[in-house]
């Protein structure tokens, strides 16, 4: 549910100290944000990803945000740590997977062609008993095919008790869900660690790809990641691309897919369908940037 090319809505764990308040106090913004939920207050904001061989749109990234009637749009980077804490996430997050699988199925009814749609799911909903039952319970209810809907865990989601988040992560995948790994190549995670994972998908941090064009460092890194998904059939998503030198260097080294401000920014699911309906290509921007280069 975090915008891709920002850091701070990454859905992870977070302190009372971490919180950036909008109102007077904690306690109001707790009140507010139950509130949130109960008067339809959040949208769903959504970010194309591209596929590199084709250049085509393959996939879209589900992004939440908060419409207040006072305040206005409340930035995730300020809400979701207060989710988590609180543990609202699991009821939030259970309207977002709702929401978007209702929507996707929508657009094939439509006659739209079939896209991907990506949900970021945090620690504690993962955690959280019956989670795959609810998943597949919502599958079924808008009756929208597994193999287009991917979710999305972070590294500390997955490797907080692994042996029983592999084992729900096993039943979402002999569903049909596509999973994905938000890796950060710092290190904390190694293609070791990341082979015993039944994931389909490695989503490469916006961090990682901002530095690709300058380091040395990065560009190994991205080499071995990209090595360890080929030789295992992983896709690989680079998000937050935001200059020409990052999508040179990612489509020379075969990454699947990329995301990010230089593509498309986050949008409302009414532009996003005008997007996808007039079936944009990309090629002219890698055609642009080579020339320019």
């Amino acid at each position: 549910m975090h915008d891709a090319n920002t850091d701070a809505d990454k859905t992870s764990q977070a302190s009372a100290t971490d919180i950036d308040c909008p109102f007077e106090s904690l306690a109001e913004f707790e009140s507010e944000l139950t509130q949130a939920l109960k008067n339809d207050q959040f949208i769903l904001h959504l970010q194309p990803k591209v596929d590199l061989s084709t250049w085509s749109i393959q996939g879209v990234e589900v992004l939440l945000r908060w419409k207040h009637p006072q305040q206005g749009i409340i930035p995730p980077a300020m809400f979701i740590p207060l989710l988590e804490q609180t543990g609202m996430i699991v009821d939030v997050g259970q309207w977002v997977l709702g929401e978007a699988c209702e929507l996707n199925r929508q657009w094939q009814v439509s006659g739209l062609p079939p896209v991907q749609i990506a949900i970021n799911v945090s620690g504690t909903q993962l955690s959280r008993a019956g989670f795959a039952e609810t998943v597949c319970g919502i599958l079924d209810n808008t009756n929208l095919p597994a193999e287009f809907l991917a979710l999305e865990f972070t590294e500390n989601g997955l490797f907080t008790d692994t042996a029983s988040n592999i084992k729900v992560c096993n039943q979402l995948r002999n569903k049909g869900i596509k999973l994905a790994l938000d890796y950060s190549g710092k290190g904390y995670t190694s293609t070791e660690d990341i082979s015993q994972l039944p994931i389909d998908i490695i989503k490469l941090d916006k961090e990682l790809i901002h530095h690709i064009a300058h380091s040395q460092e990065h560009r190994a890194i991205m080499a071995t990641i990209l090595d360890f998904a080929h030789q295992n059939r992983l896709t690989v998503v680079a998000e937050g691309v935001e200059t020409a030198e990052q999508l040179l260097f990612l489509n020379a080294m075969h990454c699947t897919s990329a995301q990010g401000f230089l593509l498309a920014h986050p949008m409302s699911v009414e532009n996003f369908e005008k997007l996808y309906r007039a079936a944009p290509r990309y090629e002219y921007l890698i055609e642009k940037i080579s020339h320019h280069w």
